[in-house]
């Protein structure tokens, strides 16, 4: 789940005497009056206070909401009451987000919907549109909300006959702030901060008040952060931390700053800053009974101690981090109690509910992370039974995420599937409303005709993408097979051979170890690398270190080398295989060997927002000239590795979010000559 999911609302200021949680797109009422009025109530009246019920019980009571729905949908549609029945749709549709079942959710709000278009009544049109686009959100359908949400935009800013417009501008703010959190995980950022921006604007402008301005002024640094514009994220974030304490609600969000801002240091290499925010955050959260976001504080710090190479620290942390996990799983909660669930940590909660299977996700997903690590911790500290333990514990919570995973998967093709036939049938619906009841009842015989040709157009519109997505993977698994073949090259492999062979002649036996064990794990590298698609930036820098030990016995004091890393990449974190090498070969082959001086190449991995940046470079004779060469010496030979590696990019940007860019630059001297070849490769962390 994104790290702001749907934040950008507007928020009301909250403290912890509230009896009851309060929303800003629905209204609740006290259930106890609501309950001491309905035994004498008939008919419609009735029907409104079981909605109202409803509305005020299914975040805290769903078993018993569920009833007083059933029993408002009966009579409803007993009395034929339009208004009730809307109503009732709209609270199923509450209550089915809550419980994270999202294609029920969808059908009751869209039943909502048209009965709301028959009646006319365009604000909760509005409404409707906008409750749509944000369950679409919720199943990872952004595009799809991208598209409710700018229709209920349209229709807030539609002037009404008397006076003003449909919406008022809070109703603009959580729109902005909608459409702007659905841009995030589309990677459109630049477009996530011109709408975060504006409703901050409208926020300052009306002087609203300070808990919805502050949520939105750390939003906008944390959408700055994503985009890499580092001062401006620290800006707004300290903006976020200026605003005055004015109750529990505000340090709560004032605490998400926070924890943002050692996200900010750590990325930046300000270790003590991140650390010294991550502590203020874990205590804050910890001493307040906020488990989940103690928990994520302390992993937080686990990960900072651990790319220290600080592992009694990490270890501390994560076994805090296991402490919390416990605790939510025994309480089946993230608070010490249930009045805790009224303060706005998330941001979400001020909005809606936050649903109870996305909440169950988070930690189970929280969890594997943490047992994950503490494993490698033991592994690292050669703790054999501790290692065992906690790679048991990781695997079981990976078998309960992969179960959630599935669940969560299914859910979203199931929305996807669902949402086109949701829609033809409002559109259906809204046309032929003024039709006599006979063509109606025709017209619909014609709408499941077209709902089930849709059906099965989408069906095989899945099928053809799966194959086509099956297609990819297999081109790229033979354009990886080409590479592995056209590297180990014979004279390669032979010239190896031959100088542990001459070590071993010369009874010096070490080296001849040294290097058969380097020869060996390169080789086993590669036959890893052939059949799988990532590896970790740790193995792919220790084959590049071999391959270079190994090509130094065939080039004797013809060239020197180094192979870095940047301490802000994490060396866990994966790439698509048999990226670096071809140019490192090509870097010797047709750079260094026929390059009349001491030679020198240099490998370097970088961290980039959030791609590694890949830098080999050479002091050779330039491409210019290693062509010339190439034909004089060996006209019959054609050098594949570069061109299949180009076209090995081009395959694998098709299924990538963020594409793989490639750039080979022609170094030159200070008197215009070529002094060598530098190849930059970026690739998206995975």
């Amino acid at each position: 789940m994104p790290a702001r999911i749907f934040i950008c609302i507007l928020f009301l200021s909250v403290s912890l005497h509230i009896p009851a949680q309060k929303f800003i797109t629905f209204q609740t009422w006290d259930t106890d009056s609501l309950l001491s009025v309905l035994p004498g109530q008939l008919a419609e009246e009735r029907v409104l206070t079981l909605n109202r019920l409803v509305a005020s019980l299914f975040f805290r009571d769903c078993p018993r909401s569920l009833k007083y729905a059933d029993s408002a949908m009966a009579l409803a549609k007993q009395l034929n009451y339009e208004e009730g029945l809307a109503g009732a749709f709209r609270n199923y549709g509450h209550i089915y987000f809550y419980l994270g079942n999202y294609p029920e959710s969808l059908n009751s709000y869209f039943e909502a919907l048209s009965v709301y278009e028959r009646m006319g009544r365009l604000y909760d049109v509005m409404m409707g549109y906008y409750e749509i686009a944000k369950t679409h959100f919720m199943a990872g359908n952004y595009q799809a909300t991208l598209r409710y949400g700018f229709r209920a935009m349209e229709l807030c800013r539609t002037p009404l006959k008397e006076r003003g417009t449909v919406g008022g501008v809070r109703d603009s703010v959580t729109f902005f702030g909608g459409i702007g959190e659905a841009y995030t995980p589309l990677g459109m950022h630049a477009e996530a901060l011109k709408y975060d921006l504006e409703a901050l604007e409208l926020l300052n402008r009306h002087h609203y008040p300070a808990i919805e301005r502050l949520v939105f002024t750390w939003v906008v640094g944390v959408t700055y952060l994503e985009i890499g514009k580092y001062d401006s994220a620290k800006m707004f974030l300290y903006k976020a931390l200026a605003f005055p304490d004015e109750g529990i609600g505000i340090t709560a969000q004032k605490f998400r700053a926070r924890i943002w801002l050692a996200i900010f240091y750590s990325l930046t290499g300000e270790t003590d800053s991140a650390l010294l925010y991550g502590r203020g955050s874990f205590e804050w959260y910890n001493d307040n009974g906020f488990f989940f976001w103690a928990m994520t504080a302390s992993s937080f710090l686990g990960s900072l101690y651990y790319r220290m190479n600080d592992l009694d620290h990490a270890e501390k942390w994560y076994l805090e981090s296991e402490r919390i996990f416990r605790e939510v799983l025994a309480r089946d909660s993230w608070y010490r109690d249930d009045s805790l669930k009224n303060i706005p940590v998330y941001g979400f909660e001020l909005y809606w509910p936050l649903p109870l299977s996305d909440m169950k996700y988070m930690t189970w997903d929280e969890g594997e992370r943490m047992y994950r690590n503490l494993f490698r911790i033991y592994q690292k500290k050669k703790n054999t039974s501790e290692s065992l333990r906690y790679h048991i514990l990781y695997a079981n919570a990976g078998d309960s995420l992969q179960k959630l995973r599935k669940q969560r998967e299914t859910m979203e093709m199931q929305v996807r599937y669902e949402s086109e036939q949701n829609e033809r049938q409002i559109e259906f619906l809204s046309a032929e409303n003024e039709m006599k009841e006979f063509k109606l009842r025709q017209t619909r015989v014609f709408l499941f005709g077209l709902a089930g040709l849709a059906a099965l157009i989408i069906l095989l519109a899945v099928v053809l993408v799966r194959q086509y997505r099956l297609k990819e993977r297999q081109n790229s698994l033979v354009l990886q097979q080409k590479l592995f073949r056209s590297q180990m090259n014979p004279h390669f492999i032979f010239n190896s051979l031959s100088g542990i062979h001459h070590f071993i002649l010369h009874e010096q036996p070490s080296k001849a170890a040294s290097y058969l064990s380097r020869f060996s794990k390169l080789i086993r590298s590669i036959l890893h690398s052939s059949v799988e698609e990532y590896i970790s930036l740790d193995e792919e820098r220790a084959t590049i270190e071999n391959y270079l030990e190994l090509q130094k016995i065939r080039f004797p004091d013809k060239f020197d080398f180094t192979v870095e890393m940047d301490e802000m990449l994490d060396p866990e974190n994966t790439i698509p295989c048999m990226l670096t090498q071809p140019f490192v070969e090509n870097a010797i082959e047709h750079g260094i060997k026929d390059n009349s001086g001491r030679g020198f190449v240099s490998v370097r991995f970088m961290r980039k927002n959030w791609m590694v940046r890949i830098e080999v470079e050479d002091n050779g004779i330039g491409r210019a000239k290693a062509r010339e060469l190439s034909l004089e010496q060996d006209k019959g030979h054609q050098s594949l590795s570069t061109s299949i590696i180009q076209e090995r990019i081009r395959s694998l940007n098709k299924t990538l979010k963020k594409k793989i860019t490639l750039d080979i630059v022609d170094l030159e001297n200070e008197k215009g000559k070529p002094s060598g070849t530098k190849v930059i490769l970026e690739v998206p962390l995975q």
